[in-house]
């Protein structure tokens, strides 16, 4: 028998049809945590072009408010919720903000009339965008650009 003829095999056999799915989901299971492990050891998925300040939450919940002049940072939910109300910053140029979720949630409630691009990567999870700000252009001297990585929860922009 060829090679085809084993698997049509397999196939028509439930009980072996059910250990090849097994098998199967147990490599894509750690294929998944193998990459949640590695994001969570190296950081970001999204390019960052150079070391930015990151808030950090490992397990629980942390709001974040700053205030005054907005410069690039990034905000990290492991296992937890995380809120970051941007409405209190100036934005002065162009500013990256990284928000890296693993399993968890992400608020970003986003400051009024400032241009805003998104962009980013789900793996199992969910990006809601709920905000009326402009979409930014690159005629716009200053505009806030949030880079994502989800890979099981939700991340929110209000």
């Amino acid at each position: 028998m060829s090679k085809s003829e084993n698997k049509i095999e397999i196939i028509k056999d439930n009980d072996e049809l059910n250990m090849a799915i097994n098998d199967y989901s147990k490599e894509v299971g750690l294929l998944v945590l193998g990459k949640v492990a590695r994001s969570i050891r190296e950081g970001f998925f999204v390019s960052k072009p150079y070391k930015v300040r990151t808030h950090r939450v490992v397990f629980g919940s942390q709001n974040l408010k700053p205030v005054g002049i907005l410069e690039d940072f990034g905000v990290s939910a492991t296992f937890g919720d995380l809120t970051l109300d941007l409405r209190n910053v100036v934005i002065k140029r162009t500013t990256r903000v990284y928000a890296q979720l693993h399993f968890g949630n992400v608020k970003i409630i986003l400051p009024e009339d400032v241009p805003v691009t998104v962009q980013g990567n789900v793996a199992f999870g969910e990006i809601s965008h709920r905000y009326n700000n402009p979409v930014a252009t690159l005629s716009d001297e200053h505009q806030l650009i949030i880079n994502y990585d989800c890979n099981f929860g939700e991340i929110t922009m209000v």
